[in-house]
């Protein structure tokens, strides 16, 4: 976690390396130099890395101290700017990557307004009963397709877990049913019997696709924090890195704008079909609507705004 210097050094320092002149930098790389620092300083340390100054915290009684127990002492964490990855993706927008106060502020203001209505709440309720129903469902299929003798079925959990998450997290946050777990099953059965899938219809929005996508671009988008935009148009390895991650950036904002523009067109011509709707993105149109402040949530806050509740409740495996 990074904090800026307001005072002098109080912990162990030491210079990191990390080899950017077109050399790939592997996770492993910072994963390695890390457990190195804590074996050899502790639970708390710094370093400076990228021309910043950074400060290690090893020990999860630490971070939990910087944790706010009220919605309303969000902590607002500065990214420093990056080249690289103001390239390929960009700052000021959102919460997780704004390093611009007053329009975190705002997003935050939105964002709490949204989540915190009882509407809100129980669309988070009914999705996951409703989800948690469709999985059991899948798993009694499985079991008698595979004619199972026993009262047990052996699976991955974990990738259950993670599309079950991914569909309840997409219902709650735009309103569109989630299809994660249906593909995956589909996985297990026969090539015949998904000839005729609905979510082949590049016009119908398909979560497992949406989520992988995402996952892929703010994954890969970290590995260019600290890779000069110079080394990013000539280098290869590089170039062609950036260019998978346009593709995967390109097909998520393209999937979310045009779920924007539905929802305000049906927000401005019909109302009243809006109003059992209890997802995050109706709710910021709405709130952003009768809202008395000056600024308004324009389309690229609330796509930021969205990536970022797809990103905390879907990457889990």
């Amino acid at each position: 976690m990074n904090f800026p210097r307001v005072s002098k050094n109080i912990y162990p320092c030491v210079s990191v390396h990390v080899n950017t002149f077109g050399i790939p930098v592997t996770p492993n790389d910072y994963n390695n130099k890390f457990s190195y620092l804590y074996q050899k300083y502790g639970d708390i340390c710094e370093f400076r890395l990228g021309g910043y100054r950074r400060i290690v915290l090893s020990k999860p009684d630490y971070f939990e101290n910087l944790l706010p127990l009220s919605k309303n002492l969000a902590i607002f964490t500065k990214h420093e700017y990056s080249p690289g990855v103001n390239m390929l993706g960009n700052f000021g927008r959102g919460m997780f990557l704004n390093n611009n106060y007053e329009s975190w502020k705002i997003n935050k203001y939105f964002l709490l307004q949204s989540i915190s209505t009882p509407g809100f709440n129980e669309e988070v309720i009914k999705s996951t009963i409703e989800s948690f129903e469709k999985l059991d469902g899948y798993w009694n299929s499985l079991k008698e397709s595979q004619s199972c003798d026993d009262d047990w079925l052996q699976m991955d959990l974990l990738k259950w877990t993670s599309r079950f998450m991914t569909d309840i997290i997409s219902t709650i946050t735009t309103g569109e049913r989630g299809c994660s777990m249906e593909t995956y099953y589909n996985t297990f059965n026969d090539k015949s019997k998904l000839e005729n899938s609905p979510f082949d219809d590049p016009k119908l929005y398909n979560s497992d696709k949406f989520t992988r996508a995402l996952v892929a671009y703010t994954r890969g988008l970290a590995s260019f924090y600290y890779i000069h935009p110079f080394f990013i148009r000539n280098v290869p390895y590089y170039k062609n890195k950036a260019n998978i991650l346009q593709k995967n950036k390109d097909y998520v904002i393209k999937t979310l704008d045009s779920m924007i523009e539905r929802r305000k067109f049906d927000f401005a011509n019909t109302p009243q079909k809006l109003k059992s709707k209890n997802d995050l993105l109706t709710l910021l149109i709405n709130h952003d609507a009768k809202s008395k402040m000056v600024e308004s949530l324009s389309d690229e806050n609330i796509r930021a705004l969205l990536c970022d509740t797809f990103m905390a409740g879907s990457d889990t495996g």
